[in-house]
């Protein structure tokens, strides 16, 4: 019989939310997710004896840890008395935090679809909504399972400062549970570079036109071989703070260059994890895979720098990141087996890796029931199944493994890093980076900050957020904290917003 090992990866991030200039968190996502996803993620697999690669980005560990309510503005925002809200905060409340609520709770609160409807919205109803928007980020399974919560669900309306707090005690005891559910049996974690940057172009950004020649930005000049490096070092220092072993790191983005590979190699790092579409263009010129090309990505590759290098499935990763959702849990789970047994009829011998990895947080909230019935699913199959079965990276590092000497510069996203450099937004970004870097001596925490792949993912025009403002003016405080740190003065240019 032949077989294939499966290697999940699951990549946990948040950017740091903190405002340095005001100590207020600005964005709940670290609180949300804490609360619904990343403990229970992986305890869906523990539960089953499945293994799965998770990895843990320093900022959200850091940002869990640190965690509180006194600073979170959405959550101070969610507890003010509705008499008191300004006409801003009251329509930010009705016309924002009604939409931003996963796609079970949209279902399943009926309260939220009358006030959204209703001509005329009292402060009762504001207040239903405040309550609503926080019991809608906790896993439905756990409220269920949970007396006092389920009956707080099935109230509906007329929640008091008492339900408040049992809200607030239930997002603590789940926050406190995360980091440590990364020592489960099941797990192995996978280390990333403390706040996400896109190495090869912290490295070198110049990087960005290599990966597509016709991208005619106009960039400046910006090498920090020594950031990149400092992104490494501090998180081995928080991992080993937490008692965690990690013995590969996750790219960023999937983003990977000959540089950013021997940076990593030089660490003492095992092995990384990129995008298929990087080896196709390394091989054949182009990110599209040749039919004759398929089978590549059944086995790692050794870099000429030392380091394995796992490529990634991408059609399988994206249909369970985007397509999914939007079917039952079984057929998903029909379907996901279904694409690895296709991958089968191209082994060449009686075992294949294949190499599934994608976001492991965002993809829950847009299923009906935030993934459980294909978790289910598709877990109970792995469980038992002879024909498919888990692993972890660094006990198939070896596998079948052959020699790549140079990789094309790239992403996840194109196989390129437009994303992040290819607008003009983008490259007044990279200015301000530069000028304020060449105004510091080292690296210092705001540096680091701000060097995070999240800022420039959202400038240009290629994805839309409701939040663009927050994470523009997150990125020109972080540098705006850099130069004040070293008693630097501040130039004017970051008031001003760099979206337009």
């Amino acid at each position: 019989m032949k077989r294939v090992k499966v290697a999940i990866v699951l990549h946990m991030h948040q950017p740091f939310y903190e405002n340095p200039m005001t100590g207020e968190i600005e964005l709940p996502w670290v609180r949300l997710h804490a609360v619904k996803d990343y403990w229970r993620i992986i305890d869906h697999f523990a539960r089953f004896g499945v293994k799965v690669n998770v990895t843990l980005t320093p900022s959200l560990a850091v940002q869990i840890y640190d965690y509180s309510f006194d600073r979170d503005s959405w959550w101070k925002l969610t507890l003010k008395d509705p008499d008191k809200l300004t006409p801003a905060e009251r329509g930010f409340i009705l016309n924002v935090l009604t939409k931003m609520v996963p796609k079970w709770a949209a279902q399943k609160f009926s309260r939220l679809r009358s006030v959204l409807e209703s001509d005329v919205v009292e402060d009762d109803d504001v207040r239903d909504v405040q309550f609503l928007f926080n019991l809608a980020w906790f896993y439905p399974g756990e409220i269920e399972a949970d007396p006092t919560l389920k009956n707080l669900m099935d109230r509906g309306r007329a929640y008091t400062s008492e339900d408040f707090e049992v809200i607030r005690k239930a997002t603590a005891k789940y926050m406190k549970r995360v980091l440590e559910f990364y020592k489960e049996d099941v797990v192995e974690c996978v280390g990333v570079p403390y706040a996400h940057p896109i190495l090869p172009l912290l490295i070198d950004l110049s990087e960005a036109k290599i990966s597509d020649p016709t991208n005619s930005v106009n960039l400046p000049e910006f090498k920090r071989l020594r950031d990149a490096e400092k992104h490494i070092d501090k998180a081995f220092e928080i991992y080993a703070d937490l008692g965690l072993e990690v013995k590969g790191f996750w790219s960023p983005e999937c983003a990977v260059s000959n540089d950013s590979l021997r940076l990593l190699a030089g660490k003492g790092i095992e092995y990384t994890i990129t995008d298929e579409s990087l080896l196709y263009k390394t091989w054949y010129g182009s990110p599209q895979a040749p039919a004759k090309a398929v089978n590549l990505t059944h086995r790692p590759y050794k870099h000429s720098s030392g380091i394995t290098l796992f490529f990634r499935n991408k059609v399988i990763s994206d249909t369970w990141s985007f397509v999914y959702s939007q079917l039952s849990g079984k057929d998903a789970a029909s379907d996901f087996f279904r694409k690895l047994e296709e991958q089968l009829m191209f082994a060449e011998g009686e075992e294949i890796l294949v190499v599934v990895a994608l976001d492991g947080e965002n993809c829950w909230e847009h299923f009906e029931d935030e993934g459980r019935e294909f978790l289910d699913e598709m877990l109970g199959i792995l469980a038992s199944s002879k024909e498919f079965v888990s692993v972890w990276l660094s006990e198939v590092k070896d596998f079948n493994i052959e020699q790549l000497p140079r990789i094309e510069p790239g992403s996840w996203v194109w196989a390129n890093f437009n994303v992040w450099a290819g607008h003009t937004e983008d490259a007044l970004a990279w200015r301000y980076l530069a000028k304020v870097r060449d105004m510091v001596t080292e690296p210092n925490e705001y540096i680091l900050r701000a060097e995070a792949s999240d800022w420039f993912w959202w400038y240009g025009e290629d994805f839309f957020t409701l939040n663009a403002d927050t994470f523009d003016r997150l990125f020109r405080d972080n540098l705006k904290a850099a130069l004040l740190k070293e008693n630097r003065e501040v130039f004017e240019l970051l008031d001003k917003p760099i979206k337009r």
